[in-house]
């Protein structure tokens, strides 16, 4: 009989502990990706652009950090 993929990748998660493991964490990981990660990424772009009252001028630039 031939073996499908889903069965493959079952008897592969009950036999590895690092599929396991790792089937446990990524819910935990996406989470903080999504929620501790992407803002801190977003605040380091967000630095490197100059603000003209509401806009933001899209330039790279470092007077940011020149200022300060």
């Amino acid at each position: 009989m031939q073996e499908n993929l889903w069965d493959r990748l079952r008897r592969m998660h009950l036999q590895s502990h690092q599929v396991r493991g790792f089937t446990l964490l990524s819910p935990t990981l996406g989470f903080m990706v999504l929620f501790l990660a992407l803002p801190i990424v977003i605040l380091l772009v967000l630095s490197f652009w100059t603000q003209t009252y509401i806009d933001f001028n899209k330039t790279f630039s470092l007077a940011n950090y020149q200022k300060f």
